[in-house]
Protein backbone atom coordinates (compact mmCIF):
# COMPACT_ATOMS: atom_id res chain seq x y z
CA UNK A 1 0.00 0.00 0.00
CA UNK A 2 1.29 3.45 -0.74
CA UNK A 3 2.37 5.44 2.26
CA UNK A 4 1.45 8.81 0.80
CA UNK A 5 -2.19 9.12 -0.30
CA UNK A 6 -2.60 9.97 -3.95
CA UNK A 7 0.86 8.73 -5.00
CA UNK A 8 0.16 5.07 -5.71
CA UNK A 9 1.48 3.81 -9.02
CA UNK A 10 0.80 0.66 -10.97
CA UNK A 11 0.69 -2.40 -8.74
CA UNK A 12 0.48 -0.30 -5.59
CA UNK A 13 -2.93 0.96 -6.69
CA UNK A 14 -4.14 -2.60 -7.16
CA UNK A 15 -2.89 -3.61 -3.70
CA UNK A 16 -4.44 -0.53 -2.11
CA UNK A 17 -7.79 -1.18 -3.78
CA UNK A 18 -7.68 -4.91 -2.98
CA UNK A 19 -6.92 -4.29 0.70
CA UNK A 20 -9.62 -1.61 0.80
CA UNK A 21 -12.12 -4.16 -0.52
CA UNK A 22 -11.01 -6.73 2.10
CA UNK A 23 -11.37 -4.17 4.89
CA UNK A 24 -14.73 -2.97 3.57
CA UNK A 25 -16.22 -6.45 3.15
CA UNK A 26 -14.94 -7.76 6.50
CA UNK A 27 -15.96 -4.60 8.31
CA UNK A 28 -19.42 -4.48 6.77
CA UNK A 29 -19.95 -8.16 7.53
CA UNK A 30 -19.34 -7.49 11.22
CA UNK A 31 -21.26 -4.22 11.33
CA UNK A 32 -24.29 -5.52 9.42
CA UNK A 33 -24.34 -8.72 11.46
CA UNK A 34 -24.38 -6.75 14.69
CA UNK A 35 -26.98 -4.31 13.35
CA UNK A 36 -29.25 -7.25 12.48
CA UNK A 37 -28.60 -8.91 15.85
CA UNK A 38 -29.44 -5.67 17.65
CA UNK A 39 -32.53 -4.65 15.71
CA UNK A 40 -34.09 -7.96 14.63
CA UNK A 41 -32.69 -10.68 16.92
CA UNK A 42 -35.01 -13.40 15.61
CA UNK A 43 -33.66 -12.84 12.10
CA UNK A 44 -30.10 -12.92 13.44
CA UNK A 45 -30.79 -16.33 14.99
CA UNK A 46 -32.29 -17.64 11.73
CA UNK A 47 -29.24 -16.40 9.81
CA UNK A 48 -26.89 -17.99 12.35
CA UNK A 49 -25.45 -14.63 13.40
CA UNK A 50 -26.24 -15.23 17.07
CA UNK A 51 -27.20 -18.13 19.29
CA UNK A 52 -30.77 -18.98 20.21
CA UNK A 53 -31.45 -18.01 23.81
CA UNK A 54 -31.95 -21.68 24.75
CA UNK A 55 -28.33 -22.52 23.77
CA UNK A 56 -26.63 -20.02 26.08
CA UNK A 57 -26.63 -18.96 29.71
CA UNK A 58 -29.09 -16.08 30.37
CA UNK A 59 -26.18 -13.78 31.29
CA UNK A 60 -24.41 -14.60 28.02
CA UNK A 61 -27.61 -13.91 26.11
CA UNK A 62 -28.03 -10.50 27.78
CA UNK A 63 -24.34 -9.66 27.21
CA UNK A 64 -24.57 -10.64 23.55
CA UNK A 65 -27.64 -8.44 23.05
CA UNK A 66 -25.86 -5.48 24.64
CA UNK A 67 -22.74 -6.14 22.57
CA UNK A 68 -24.83 -6.10 19.40
CA UNK A 69 -26.18 -2.61 20.15
CA UNK A 70 -22.79 -1.23 21.21
CA UNK A 71 -20.91 -2.86 18.31
CA UNK A 72 -23.43 -1.41 15.86
CA UNK A 73 -22.61 2.01 17.28
CA UNK A 74 -18.81 1.69 17.22
CA UNK A 75 -17.72 -0.71 14.44
CA UNK A 76 -18.49 1.55 11.47
CA UNK A 77 -15.05 3.23 11.18
CA UNK A 78 -13.27 0.16 9.78
CA UNK A 79 -15.60 -0.22 6.77
CA UNK A 80 -15.31 3.53 6.24
CA UNK A 81 -11.51 3.10 6.24
CA UNK A 82 -11.96 0.49 3.51
CA UNK A 83 -13.96 2.90 1.35
CA UNK A 84 -11.45 5.70 1.93
CA UNK A 85 -8.58 3.36 1.07
CA UNK A 86 -10.29 2.30 -2.16
CA UNK A 87 -10.69 5.93 -3.25
CA UNK A 88 -7.19 6.81 -2.00
CA UNK A 89 -8.46 9.44 0.43
CA UNK A 90 -5.98 10.89 2.90
CA UNK A 91 -8.22 10.27 5.94
CA UNK A 92 -8.16 6.47 5.60
CA UNK A 93 -5.28 6.01 8.09
CA UNK A 94 -7.19 7.76 10.87
CA UNK A 95 -10.28 5.65 10.32
CA UNK A 96 -8.04 2.60 9.92
CA UNK A 97 -6.34 3.22 13.27
CA UNK A 98 -9.55 3.84 15.18
CA UNK A 99 -11.53 1.12 13.43
CA UNK A 100 -8.64 -1.32 13.75
CA UNK A 101 -8.38 -0.61 17.46
CA UNK A 102 -12.10 -1.22 17.93
CA UNK A 103 -11.95 -4.54 16.08
CA UNK A 104 -8.78 -5.59 17.92
CA UNK A 105 -10.45 -4.87 21.26
CA UNK A 106 -13.64 -6.68 20.24
CA UNK A 107 -11.64 -9.71 19.11
CA UNK A 108 -9.70 -9.96 22.35
CA UNK A 109 -12.75 -9.39 24.49
CA UNK A 110 -14.82 -12.02 22.68
CA UNK A 111 -12.09 -14.68 22.64
CA UNK A 112 -10.89 -14.26 26.23
CA UNK A 113 -14.35 -13.79 27.73
CA UNK A 114 -15.65 -16.92 26.00
CA UNK A 115 -12.58 -18.89 27.18
CA UNK A 116 -13.14 -17.87 30.80
CA UNK A 117 -16.85 -18.61 30.55
CA UNK A 118 -16.22 -22.04 29.00
CA UNK A 119 -13.65 -22.86 31.68
CA UNK A 120 -16.27 -22.07 34.33
CA UNK A 121 -18.91 -24.23 32.65
CA UNK A 122 -21.02 -21.34 31.42
CA UNK A 123 -22.99 -22.12 28.28
CA UNK A 124 -21.77 -19.77 25.52
CA UNK A 125 -23.23 -21.63 22.54
CA UNK A 126 -22.81 -24.82 20.63
CA UNK A 127 -19.26 -26.02 19.93
CA UNK A 128 -19.79 -25.30 16.23
CA UNK A 129 -20.94 -21.74 16.96
CA UNK A 130 -17.99 -21.09 19.26
CA UNK A 131 -15.61 -22.44 16.59
CA UNK A 132 -17.22 -20.20 13.95
CA UNK A 133 -16.92 -17.22 16.28
CA UNK A 134 -13.25 -17.92 16.89
CA UNK A 135 -12.58 -18.11 13.15
CA UNK A 136 -14.53 -14.92 12.42
CA UNK A 137 -12.85 -12.97 15.19
CA UNK A 138 -9.40 -14.26 14.17
CA UNK A 139 -10.03 -12.95 10.65
CA UNK A 140 -11.38 -9.60 11.89
CA UNK A 141 -8.51 -9.28 14.36
CA UNK A 142 -5.87 -10.01 11.72
CA UNK A 143 -7.41 -7.53 9.29
CA UNK A 144 -7.56 -4.92 12.05
CA UNK A 145 -3.90 -5.35 13.00
CA UNK A 146 -2.67 -5.26 9.39
CA UNK A 147 -4.80 -2.17 8.73
CA UNK A 148 -3.40 -0.40 11.80
CA UNK A 149 0.18 -1.23 10.75
CA UNK A 150 -0.50 0.12 7.25
CA UNK A 151 -2.14 3.23 8.73
CA UNK A 152 0.86 3.91 10.97
CA UNK A 153 3.17 3.49 7.96
CA UNK A 154 1.02 5.89 5.94
CA UNK A 155 1.02 8.49 8.68
CA UNK A 156 4.77 8.14 9.26
CA UNK A 157 5.56 8.88 5.62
Amino acid sequence: MPVVPGTAAGGEVAVEIAWGVVVLVAGLTCWLGQAIAASVPATAVKLGLTEPERDVDPGVHADTRGEAWWDTAITWPLPVAGVLLIIDHGWWPYFGLFGGAVYTYATGRWVFTRQVMLARGIRVGTPAAVRTGRIAFAIWGAIAVVTMIAAVAALAA
